[in-house]
């Protein structure tokens, strides 16, 4: 047997830690967590006896181990598997090309931001720096700072410029792909 934990879930990691199982741990390690506040000093310990107790830690690249301030102690445990994706599912159907066209005919810059709207990915700042490009900013992608994103969009008056278009389509997102000239 073995158990694999997804990092940042404290309420596993606890749970293993105190279940007294003897078998191999993989903890999938995603990201420094910087949500919990004022838990932080309860969670920091918890996380910290879990990566000693794990026999292999999973992280996306070895750069970002080396430079977590977390992982730093556990180099030596840590197994780079970066993320992927299968290029193909980018490829862009015949009947969507028209629609790319379309919308880069203006000659506007185009960016693109897809994926959850949460406080740690920067979102505030991406919106903020749209007041000093030409261009517009899509953000695909549902969360907490939708209402934020729109307010601050508003508050520096560039609200024709960037949208906020929820979920789309998988056929719409590889449009928005395809339009952006930087995602």
């Amino acid at each position: 047997d073995l158990i694999e934990i997804h990092h940042a879930y404290p309420y596993g990691m606890w749970a293993l830690l105190h279940s007294g199982f003897k078998g191999p741990v993989i903890v999938h390690y995603h990201f420094d967590i910087s949500r919990f506040g004022s838990l932080q000093r309860y969670v920091y310990p918890v996380l910290r006896d879990t990566l000693a107790r794990a026999d292999r830690i999973f992280v996306n690249s070895r750069s970002y181990a080396e430079t977590s301030s977390v992982l730093s102690d556990f180099l030596d445990k840590c197994v780079y598997i970066p993320a992927g994706v299968a290029p193909a599912r980018f490829d862009l159907p015949p009947h969507l090309a028209e629609r790319v066209a379309t919308l880069r005919s203006d000659g506007r810059f185009r960016a693109l931001f897809v994926g959850r709207l949460s406080h740690y990915k920067g979102l505030e700042n991406l919106v903020a720096a749209m007041q000093h490009v030409e261009g517009e900013l899509n953000i695909v992608g549902r969360g907490k700072l939708s209402l934020t994103l729109e307010q601050l969009a508003a508050m520096f008056d560039i609200s024709d410029r960037v949208h906020l278009l929820g979920r789309i389509p998988e056929e719409e997102l590889l449009v928005q792909y395809h339009a952006a000239d930087v995602v």
